[in-house]
């Protein structure tokens, strides 16, 4: 884990770890289609679709949902999309925020929490655009799967919060963790000099101990900020600071727990609180189609069947996608007669031309997706066989070291398969060998028994 303040548990910071990890240093040209035209209007939200937070939106009828999934952080990536809810921001949750807020036909905006936590900067900026949105329509907080730390501290910012039954909320507390390399370091032979002005400056370093008075200025650090979460929970969920062993210190509750101790206000689930807007026809968030498989695509403009070709969720988000997209009508007055004026039989039809033409748009960008996303697979699987390559030999560097360890020692070869394994072998061999031999001990080979007598140098003949 880095050096940073984080409020949430592990995983959602491994997970953000790694996406940035995963995409550090990449431009986003290689990844995704840029389309060179005029950015265009989204349907459903009536703002240019380059809109950082219009990804995390859904509409249902009247209700706007603003998606808070995945590890929290503080500033917006162009592959945050990608990431299929595993990483969110909060600039693109205040941008989400404010798209619904200024939508005129959104009535209530729902926050829909799945998140483990994220990073401490940029949440109360994420809070305040809460209560800005609030200001001009309600918006109210729900989980069906758990709202954890900095989520949390989102969520009590809502005029409501609600859970369903087997969600939890909860985990109010702030974590640090230092990694520190030193004795690492010192067993591999390096060492590291570490010079600062300002006694304070940089502490945490993992080259260096920390002092009793750096670890104590970390943990008031740390104490500070957390109290910042104790007093906000209990500012917007009404609770008492002298009651925090109940609802606080980093305990998580599911709903019917959270409901006694003040954290949650009702036990629902998010359909309930659609209600029939959630079963409504509802406009479909074109960007899906986007998502749609490329090669599916292609039989289609090929002549393909779409109801033959994609599942029953993908063909719903095609057909939606098709703007005037319809089959004549079969029935009714004046079936099977031309009407004055109708284009022969055989002649292309407008529309169906038209939406033709525009699926084999979709299908080329989809394309050079595709071939952008192949790419850099193959880029990924070199460093991977790279790595491995790297990994075997270090690891045969290391078993050779155990190997010689276990002569040392007068013990039997043991050889280990993974290099956890290794490392945690060489480590307790090389703690057998400073317990026989301790360090500074000295050890004399006699270069003669003096107790022996000496070998008699006369024979004897029969």
């Amino acid at each position: 884990m880095k050096f940073s303040l984080w409020m949430g548990d592990q995983e959602s910071h491994a997970a953000l770890d790694f996406f940035e990890k995963k995409f550090a240093g990449t431009l986003p040209e290689k990844q995704a289609f840029r389309d060179d035209g005029e950015p265009r209007l989204d349907k459903n939200f009536n703002v240019l679709e380059d809109r950082k937070g219009l990804y995390l939106l859904e509409r249902f009828g009247d209700k706007a949902v603003v998606k808070v999934h995945g590890s929290l952080t503080n500033g917006y990536q162009w592959w945050h999309p990608y990431t299929s809810g595993q990483v969110t921001s909060y600039e693109a949750i205040r941008d989400a925020l404010a798209i619904a807020a200024g939508e005129q036909g959104i009535n209530e905006i729902y926050m829909d929490f799945a998140t483990g936590g994220g990073g401490v900067r940029g949440l109360d900026t994420a809070s305040e655009a809460i209560s800005r949105a609030n200001a001009i329509k309600p918006v109210y907080a729900h989980t069906d799967s758990h709202a954890f730390s900095a989520g949390y501290w989102l969520a009590s910012s809502a005029r409501r919060v609600t859970s369903s039954r087997m969600a939890e909320v909860g985990s109010i507390g702030t974590l640090m963790v230092l990694e520190n390399y030193t004795d690492a370091a010192a067993k591999a032979g390096i060492k590291y000099h570490v010079f600062r002005a300002g006694e304070f400056k940089a502490i945490g370093l993992p080259f260096e101990e920390l002092t009793e008075e750096h670890s104590a200025y970390l943990q008031d650090n740390l104490e500070k900020t957390n109290k910042f979460f104790l007093e906000h929970v209990s500012r917007h969920r009404n609770l008492m600071l002298s009651d925090k062993q109940q609802w606080g210190e980093g305990k998580t509750f599911y709903a019917d727990e959270a409901l006694k101790v003040g954290l949650i206000d009702r036990v629902t689930t998010m359909a309930d609180l659609l209600g029939s807007s959630a079963s409504a026809t509802n406009p479909i968030d074109n960007r899906r189609f986007e998502m749609l498989d490329a090669e599916k695509l292609a039989q289609i403009a090929a002549g393909a069947d779409p109801k033959e070709v994609l599942t029953a969720e993908e063909l719903t988000v095609y057909l939606a996608s098709l703007e005037g997209a319809g089959e004549p009508e079969a029935n009714g007055e004046g079936a099977g007669e031309p009407e004055a004026g109708a284009p022969e039989a055989g002649a292309p039809a407008p529309a169906a031309s038209a939406d033709l033409a525009a699926a084999l748009k979709e299908n080329g960008r989809l394309e050079v997706k595709l071939e952008a996303a192949q790419a850099d697979n193959e880029a990924l699987k070199q460093a991977l066989e790279a790595r491995d390559a790297q990994m075997s030999g270090l690891m045969a560097v290391a078993q050779a070291a155990v190997a010689n360890l276990q002569m040392a020692l007068n013990l039997p070869k043991e050889a280990k398969a993974t290099p956890a394994e290794v490392v945690a072998q060489f480590t307790e061999l090389q703690g057998q060998m400073a317990t026989r031999f301790p360090r500074g001990q000295k050890t004399t080979t006699p270069t003669a028994d003096s107790t022996r007598a000496p070998a008699g140098t006369s024979f004897r003949s029969a």
